[in-house]
Order: C-alpha cells, then sequence, then structure tokens
C-alpha cells in the first residue's frame, strides 16, 4: 500500500563564482505529513498522518564547458537528515549523487542529463539506485 505524503519547504540558495567555476549551495527545510500505515492481521490501512522535518543540503559544481551553446558539465552531492522533535539530526536518510550536462538555452528553459547514483540508508541496510537521469525545466 502507497502512503500519501504532503511537503511544505522553506529553501535557501547560494551562489559563488570561483575562477570560472559556478558554485551553489542549497539548504531545504522540508515539514512532511505523512499517512501512518498500519496493518491489522495483515491487511493495511491508513491511521492518522505523522509530521516529521528533514534537512537537505545540496552542494553543486557548474562548469562552463562549451560557452556559445550554453553546455556545462554539472556534480552534485545532496545530503537528507531527518530530525528528532527538538530539531536535532536523528539519522541520515538518503545520499544523491550526480554527475552529468546541462544545456541552458535562456533564463527559462535547461535540459540536464546524467549518471544519478542514490543511496537510501535504512535500518540495516541500504537501497542503492543507479539511474540514467534527463530532466526538463521551464520556468515561468
Amino acid at each position: 500500500m502507497d502512503n500519501t505524503e504532503n511537503n511544505v519547504w522553506e529553501q535557501a540558495l547560494i551562489k559563488q563564482q570561483l575562477k570560472g567555476l559556478n558554485v551553489s549551495h542549497r539548504i531545504r527545510l522540508e515539514e512532511r505529513f505523512r499517512e501512518n500505515i498500519i496493518k491489522n492481521n495483515g491487511n493495511p490501512y491508513t491511521d492518522g498522518t505523522t509530521y516529521t522535518t528533514r534537512l537537505r543540503y545540496r552542494f553543486i559544481l557548474d562548469k562552463p564547458i562549451i560557452k556559445n551553446h550554453n553546455i556545462s558539465a554539472i556534480l552534485y552531492d545532496e545530503l537528507f537528515l531527518n530530525f528528532e522533535q527538538d530539531l536535532r539530526p536523528h539519522i541520515i536518510d538518503q545520499n544523491w549523487i550526480f554527475a552529468g550536462f546541462r544545456f541552458k538555452d535562456n533564463a527559462h528553459f535547461n535540459i540536464t542529463s546524467g549518471y544519478h547514483y542514490i543511496q537510501v540508508f535504512k535500518q540495516n541496510s541500504s537501497i542503492l539506485n543507479h539511474i540514467f537521469e534527463t530532466s526538463l525545466v521551464y520556468i515561468l
């Protein structure tokens, strides 16, 4: 049974330039409202909603490689930290690493494509995902 999750988040983006390299830091605080899934005699059902918070920090490097065609190499690492009720980091939830290329046509449209490695931590193990990902972004 899938559970529904609704998120509200606040975000700060800090940008720097270092000798032709664009460096960004994205910090996002997620407020998560997730359905509780309970099993009764093996049958799952939902029972209310749980509120949790998670902090996501993404470190991004962007290096222009073909300037007249607006193509750059991009690398990022994003760490997800789950919080306890008193806003202390409790566990590392996920780690995402991405390496690829971005074509930026203008301030409103870009295409990013590359390898995405996602690690989701569980109690005694972790789930590893190796993905080739392409995304198109259009900003109104």
